[in-house]
């Protein structure tokens, strides 16, 4: 298998994605503004960011392999305003207006994406059209219930969480055994690969330096 094939066969989406063929490797030394190591979601949107608030930075991301190989272009596909941490435990380590802060910027990161991707035509199949969270016991219907109350509780309407019935779950999904739902109206499905890959070459345009198959083996704070 050659490598175009090799890269190709990791996820579905980087089958997808179009041409794969590897940028050129860093040749030597470099001098940068900015030097960001992995060409994953986290370092592209970065330097896309950096690049559209300063062009004048030199910016080089380097990376072992091609851009999207890791898990930015192997992921499930979809894009919900959930960080790791429940809210309210981010209020009680940081406050109730970082926790609220916090969450506003994950429902406002979702639709920036679908900005993003038509201002520069990423072609990343990217649809915000919701999610549902499905409970199918008392239990689950509970805390589910007890989800969106909190959320509630911070500030947020029904038309960013709320609870749908049984029926009205069967207007978005098809599923026997629902008790109730949660429907978070900001989420969206998107494609990985073209969007990481799109990614690159937004960044690309304005200025940012890629190197792929350039693996970074220490990192010198000083």
């Amino acid at each position: 298998m050659d490598d175009l094939g090799f890269y190709r066969t990791r996820s579905l989406w980087l089958e997808t994605a179009g041409d794969l063929t590897p940028r050129p490797a860093l040749p030597g030394d470099a001098d940068a503004d900015v030097a960001i190591v992995g060409g994953g979601l986290t370092g592209l949107w970065t330097a896309y960011y950096l690049a559209e608030a300063d062009p004048s930075l030199r910016i080089v991301i380097v990376e072992k392999d091609i851009a999207g190989f890791g898990a930015s272009g192997r992921n499930g596909g979809w894009c919900t305003p959930f960080y790791g941490p429940a809210i309210q435990t981010i209020a009680e380590e940081h406050g109730r207006d970082a926790a609220t802060a916090m969450q506003r910027t994950m429902i406002d990161a979702i639709a920036e994406m679908g900005r993003a991707c038509e201002a520069d035509g990423i072609d990343a199949e990217y649809r915000m059209e919701g999610a549902v969270i499905s409970a199918t016991d008392l239990a689950q219907a509970g805390r589910l219930r007890e989800a969106v109350a909190t959320f509630h509780s911070f500030g947020f309407g029904e038309d960013e969480f709320r609870v749908l019935t049984a029926g009205e779950t069967d207007e978005h999904v098809r599923a026997r055994g629902v008790v109730c739902s949660l429907f978070i109206p900001h989420a969206a499905a998107v494609n990985p690969g073209k969007l990481t890959r799109g990614l690159a070459l937004a960044s690309e345009s304005r200025g940012v330096k890629i190197h792929e198959r350039t693996a970074a083996v220490s990192i010198d704070n000083q």
